[in-house]
C-alpha cells in the first residue's frame, strides 16, 4: 500500500483534500479474465471522506449555487524526482487525477460529472498540457475534461457502485486495471506504472481542494493550486511498491524482470 497523502495538513482537513492510499496489485498467475488491454496488474485508490464544513471554496466560490468538486492528483517523476517533459514516453502519465463531484444546493449533495448521469467520482489520466506546471491547468470546467476517463475498457469499478445521494464519512475506492508494459507510450493513452520494489516509479500527490466547475473559474492563481504533499517520503516524493510478481508472460528485459503495476 502507498500512503500518497496521510498527515498532510490539506489532507486531513475537510474540504480541503482528502486522505488518499494507492494499493498496487498483481499477481503469478497468467490472467484469465475477459479484458485484452491488462495481463492482470491493477491499482485501487482509496480516500477517507472528510464532511465538509464549509460550501465556500478557498477563491470564495459557493457551492451552494454552483456545482463543485474535490479529489487528490498524483504527478509522475522521474528516477532522481524531477518532473518528467513532454517529450517523455516510457513514464507513467503526466499526471493521475480522482475527481468527486458536488451538485449545487446542499453542502453535501453528491453531482457528476456533466458527461455522465451516474459518474459522481472518476479518474482521469491527464497529458502534458493538461496539467500544466503543479496542475496549473486544472482549474474550472477544465477538471471536468482534462485527459481521458478510464472506464470499462480497463475494467474500471468505484465503490460504493451505485450514486449516493449525499456523501457520507468513510471509504471510497477507485479501482482499474493497468494496460500491459510497453517500451514507449502513445502520448493520448493510459500508461502502466512500476510499483516493483526495487525499480519503482516516484510521484508527488496533491490535495485539489473544494473547487468549482464553472468556467469562469477556469483562471489560475494562488487560491485555486493544488496543494503538493511535503511530509511522506522525499519531501512528499514517494517511491511506488507493491506487487513484485511477473505474471505468466510479461515482459523480462535482460536479466531484469520487470513488475510494472502501480
Amino acid at each position: 500500500m502507498n500512503s500518497l497523502l496521510s498527515s498532510e495538513t490539506c489532507a486531513t482537513t475537510a474540504g480541503s483534500g482528502l486522505k488518499t492510499t494507492w494499493t498496487i496489485m498483481g499477481t503469478d498467475n497468467a490472467y484469465a479474465a475477459e479484458l485484452t488491454t491488462t495481463d492482470g496488474y491493477s491499482i485501487k485508490a482509496s480516500f477517507v471522506y472528510n464532511l465538509l464544513t464549509t460550501a465556500t471554496t478557498s477563491n470564495g466560490i459557493d457551492c451552494l449555487t454552483t456545482t463543485c468538486a474535490i479529489g487528490t492528483c498524483v504527478e509522475t517523476l522521474d528516477s532522481d524526482g524531477v518532473v518528467i517533459g513532454s517529450q517523455v514516453t516510457t513514464e507513467g502519465n503526466m499526471a493521475i487525477c480522482h475527481w468527486f463531484y458536488y451538485a449545487a444546493g446542499v453542502i453535501e449533495t453528491v453531482g457528476v460529472n456533466s458527461s455522465s448521469a451516474t459518474a459522481y467520482s472518476e479518474t482521469r489520466y491527464l497529458q502534458y498540457a493538461d496539467w500544466g506546471t503543479a496542475g496549473s491547468n486544472v482549474l474550472g470546467s477544465k477538471l471536468l475534461n482534462a485527459g481521458s476517463v478510464i472506464g470499462t475498457t480497463y475494467g474500471f469499478v468505484r465503490e460504493p457502485s451505485s450514486k449516493p445521494t449525499t456523501y457520507q464519512s468513510q471509504m471510497y475506492t477507485m479501482f482499474w486495471y493497468q494496460p500491459t508494459w510497453e517500451h514507449t507510450y502513445i502520448n493520448t493513452g493510459l500508461r502502466r506504472y512500476n510499483g516493483g520494489e526495487t525499480n519503482g516509479d516516484k510521484v508527488l500527490a496533491y490535495c485539489a481542494g473544494l473547487r468549482s466547475t464553472n468556467a469562469t473559474q477556469d483562471s489560475y492563481s494562488s487560491l485555486t493550486a493544488l496543494v503538493p504533499a511535503t511530509v511522506g517520503g522525499n519531501q512528499g516524493v514517494i517511491t511506488l511498491t507493491g506487487a513484485s510478481g511477473l505474471a505468466v508472460g510479461a515482459i523480462a528485459l535482460g536479466n531484469i524482470a520487470l513488475a510494472l503495476s502501480f
